[in-house]
């Protein structure tokens, strides 16, 4: 537990190089070890996967990523099974994927997610039910949009019904697929969206990766919208994060050489 934990704290500041050896001594104590359970094996492929995704090793990346679908198979799967963690599983494969541009084989996680998914909807508790109505609505407009099919996308999202967005998870997906679509007013709402949510106020600290994954495209849609003064706030915004996020790697870095 505590190398997997480790090795997480890794791969969030970046340090890919040094986290996929720790997964790996752990994968390697677990075949010996008849404690761990497979979705214990799960998380610890997923992790793995992801490292060699950001280390640029896209065909071993696939391979642990179908092995991450095997292990989760022999806790949460089975023949119309339905549980939730398994269509979770494959909404994760879906967007790595996407993200290596391997659309076919994303079509493939998208279909089982679906699978996964509408048995759930059976019995599943109503509130997710709503929630991943809308994340399945949104990975296929997803798909559809990075093949070329802008309409067929356009009409899913459009499709949604707005109270499925309730959440930071939401806001982050629609808000994807409108910057890929060029919809950048509709964009900046929904990042706007999210100051109203734990998001904002999860942590004082700004660590470069939100800046990346938040502060900088909310910024480019709002610039892209013709909303100067929005964008110009948020450019400060960023400015002072950086400030912050770089005192904050100073002492970090100062804790480290001090251990």
């Amino acid at each position: 537990d505590a190398g997997y934990r480790y090795a997480y704290l890794m791969l969030q500041r970046g340090e890919v190089e040094g986290g996929l050896p720790i997964i790996s001594k752990i994968l390697k104590q677990m075949e010996d070890n008849k404690d761990f359970t497979s979705s214990q094996k799960s998380a610890l492929l997923m992790l793995m996967a992801y490292f060699q995704q950001e280390l640029n090793q896209t065909d071993e990346a696939k391979k642990t990523f179908a092995k991450v679908y095997d292990a989760m198979i022999e806790c949460d799967g089975g023949v119309n099974k339905g549980d939730l963690n398994m269509a979770i599983t494959c909404s994760s494969l879906f967007h790595a994927f996407c993200d290596m541009g391997d659309y076919d084989e994303a079509s493939k996680w998208l279909r089982r997610m679906t699978e996964e998914f509408h048995v759930y909807e059976q019995n599943g508790d109503s509130l997710l039910i709503e929630e991943y109505r809308a994340h399945v609505a949104l990975d296929s407009a997803k798909l559809f949009q990075a093949t070329g099919r802008a309409a067929e996308a356009a009409a899913v999202f459009d499709a949604i019904p707005r109270s499925r967005f309730f959440n930071p998870s939401t806001y982050n997906k629609a808000a994807d697929y409108l910057m890929s679509a060029g919809r950048y007013g509709e964009c900046a709402d929904f990042y706007e969206k999210i100051d109203d949510t734990f998001m904002n106020k999860d942590s004082l600290r700004h660590s470069f990766d939100i800046i990346s994954w938040y502060l900088s495209p909310r910024y480019l849609a709002n610039r892209k919208a013709g909303r100067t003064a929005e964008a110009l706030q948020i450019a400060d915004d960023m400015s002072a994060a950086i400030d912050s996020a770089i005192e904050w790697q100073k002492k970090n870095d100062m804790i480290s050489r001090s251990e």
